[in-house]
């Protein structure tokens, strides 16, 4: 999905920013139980090591998924977000990008890399002639709603129990 491997600097440190390797999964699955919202999910929910190996098979095999990873130095992963890229019938047909999932690791949150990250797959989006449509309709609930806006990214109500969600804002 990616047309490839792109590079972020933030506050001095260079990243990778890849697709994840099934050798990544480990230290992925580690960002997420980082995440206070997302463990409580992940610590009561059914299934093992091999429910991630075939949700990552699942990911990896079809090419409208891509699970990105940054890496730092020493191979350490400090980020990742899920980009997939889905049919519309809006902007005359055009290709959409969602973007969800993303995980700063903890000792590098509030340093810019979320909202970098995520300038990063708009402009992979862009450069694909897709539109970006974020999806995590808990950030804004999780005190991440910060760093949207700062993208271009706003909340506004959406959903059946108009729930908080964001979308691109286009001028």
């Amino acid at each position: 999905m990616l047309l490839n491997d792109g590079k972020l600097s933030v506050q001095g440190r260079n990243y990778l920013v890849r697709e994840a390797r099934i050798e990544d999964l480990e230290q992925v699955i580690a960002l997420m139980e980082q995440d206070e919202i997302r463990r409580a999910e992940h610590s009561g929910a059914a299934g093992g090591p091999e429910h991630y190996l075939e949700a990552f098979g699942e990911i990896d095999a079809d090419p409208a998924h891509a699970l990105i990873v940054l890496e730092g130095e020493g191979g350490k992963i400090v980020g990742t977000m899920q980009l997939t890229t889905l049919p519309s019938l809006a902007r005359r047909a055009a290709k959409r990008m969602q973007i969800e999932a993303v995980r700063v690791a903890s000792e590098s949150r509030r340093s810019g890399l979320g909202t970098q990250m995520i300038r990063w797959a708009i402009c992979d989006a862009e450069h694909k002639g897709h539109f970006t449509h974020p999806a995590d309709k808990r950030c804004a609930a999780s005190g991440r709603a910060p760093l949207l806006p700062e993208v271009g990214i706003h909340p506004v109500a959406c959903g059946l129990q108009n729930a908080p969600c964001y979308t691109p804002v286009t001028s």
